[in-house]
């Protein structure tokens, strides 16, 4: 049997060796959902409707399975730009 990095699931991924949830993934799924919805709307977009849509498609990536999150302050660095200042 090979030993791996990380390991898949219920769609979260866990560190081997710590057991900590790797938060890596979901933020590199909000930020792709996030450019697709900028790219879409082009540069005359409409402020409401990219919110409407932010909020509705990036942000579930972002926080699913945030409950079984232990947050590091390593992590903390990557959430910033999605939500604000914590």
């Amino acid at each position: 049997m090979d030993w791996v990095e990380r390991v898949k699931y219920l769609g979260c991924y866990f560190r081997s060796r710590t057991g900590e949830v790797d938060t890596a993934n979901e933020v590199g799924k909000f930020y792709n959902s996030f450019n697709n919805i900028l790219n879409v709307l082009g540069k005359q977009r409409k402020e409401m409707l990219a919110v409407y849509l932010v909020k509705t498609y990036c942000i579930p990536y972002a926080l699913y399975g945030c409950e079984v999150w232990s947050v590091r302050p390593a992590d903390i660095t990557y959430f910033t730009p999605v939500g604000g200042k914590v």
